[in-house]
């Protein structure tokens, strides 16, 4: 086997079961896959780490206790996944999963009409970007006022229970860390709110699985000395953000750089696995020689039909 660098793997919502498999078995074919607590121990233990690949699953989307979970006991590979325990004790979505198909001149109409800035220039179809700028209160209002105005009602839970995260850490292959409870962008909010969001979200989750949180992921990839503090003082031990970066041992353990995950069709497997592993490895390594390759031979495409993948979610 290669000796490829150590790498972390931000995936998000997983609605083609198929897909993954092609991928774990891909990236089994070049990597030792391996546990937060094994990269944990690299960081703080010294241990020695080669060719080793983590894979990290943000939000606690359902998806992962349909399509990831009988993947992971499947193929007896660790994995770690972030997660709201709030959202799963209270069945609620996040924003983002609650405005998915809202009209979007309406929502755009309705944050006007809240925030009343005449000097923002919001372009509708740029909503989402935008909401980013705001603190969660706003949003949440935004949202609350949406679903008045168009009689539109919350729709159904998206994500884990809190009776699925028990089951999902009693296998031992899932490390479950904290990810806020609204996931607000934490730049943009108060010393208060931020706090509150951080520390309730491991709190909660510790009383769920009746164990120390350990991990964190910052919403949207978003964090300053602020964040990093509160984390440290909370006794949390890892902190992924979503910047690409070399994995070593000097890396901040508050900012642990994560890749990226493949933008590649799955059709690209039934064609050839050696492509498509070269191609999921571009992508972790950033190699410009397999990109241009993959794009001259139209095997690159982006394919949100089949799994989001967005890292700032």
């Amino acid at each position: 086997m290669k000796i490829l660098p150590n790498t972390i793997i931000t995936l998000h919502e997983i609605k083609d079961s198929k897909w993954l498999n092609n991928v774990i078995i891909s990236l089994k074919n070049h990597y030792h896959l391996v546990s937060a607590k094994e990269f944990e121990n690299y960081y703080y233990n010294n241990t020695d780490l080669k060719n080793a690949c983590h894979l990290t699953f943000d939000d606690g989307d359902l998806s992962f206790y349909n399509n990831v979970l009988p993947l992971i006991k499947k193929h007896k590979i660790p994995v770690s996944t972030y997660v709201s325990p709030m959202m799963a004790k209270e069945r609620r979505n996040f924003w983002f999963q609650e405005i998915r198909g809202y009209n979007q001149e309406k929502l755009f109409e309705i944050a006007q009409k809240i925030i009343n800035d005449k000097n923002r220039n919001i372009q509708p179809a740029a909503i989402k970007p935008f909401l980013k700028t705001l603190r969660i209160e706003t949003i949440l209002e935004i949202i609350k006022l949406y679903q008045k105005e168009t009689n539109t009602l919350p729709k159904p839970p998206m994500n884990m229970t809190d009776k699925q995260l028990i089951e999902i850490k009693s296998t031992g292959l899932v490390e479950i860390g904290a990810h806020t409870l609204n996931h607000p962008i934490l730049i943009n909010e108060s010393d208060e709110s931020a706090t509150y969001e951080i520390e309730k979200s491991i709190d909660q989750l510790s009383e769920i699985l009746n164990c120390d949180t350990k991990y964190f992921v910052y919403p949207n990839g978003d964090y300053g000395e602020r964040e990093i503090n509160i984390l440290k003082k909370k006794g949390i031990k890892l902190a992924f953000s979503i910047k690409r970066g070399k994995i070593s041992q000097l890396n901040n353990t508050y900012c642990i750089p994560r890749s990226g995950s493949p933008f590649i069709s799955p059709s690209i497997h039934n064609r050839s696995p050696y492509i498509y592993s070269k191609c999921i490895l571009m992508f972790i390594l950033g190699e410009e020689k397999y990109y241009h390759y993959a794009t001259s031979k139209g095997w690159l495409t982006s394919f949100k039909n089949n799994i989001q993948l967005k890292t700032h979610e």
